[in-house]
């Protein structure tokens, strides 16, 4: 059952096979996926790894980091521009679980 007001853009929740939310003030809808398959080849696991690690490093980096963004988009936020810059440049972020 979703809640809110559709007049108004605040309709959130699944009404069927469609789901509503609200996104940085916009209405959206979309279709439900009935079953998501979750991969778990090398290669994904490889890249949700280092996606961890690169916000385990931004949470204690985030100071230093916010300074380093100058000429990122109007609309990119410090941490999104972190994580393109850093996500497929070939060279792996490691963290033991000791360290964060």
């Amino acid at each position: 059952m979703a809640k809110g007001n559709a007049l108004m853009g605040t309709l959130q929740g699944r009404v069927g096979d469609v789901l509503f939310k609200v996104r940085k003030g916009q209405q959206i809808s979309g279709k439900l996926q009935k079953q998501v398959i979750n991969t778990r080849t090398t290669a994904q696991m490889k890249q949700r790894t280092q996606l961890n690690n690169l916000v385990a490093c931004y949470r204690v980096l985030k100071s230093a980091i916010e300074m380093g963004f100058e000429s990122k988009a109007s609309n990119q936020s410090n941490y999104n521009a972190f994580v393109a810059k850093n996500m497929n440049v070939g060279t792996l972020v490691f963290n033991n679980k000791d360290s964060v």
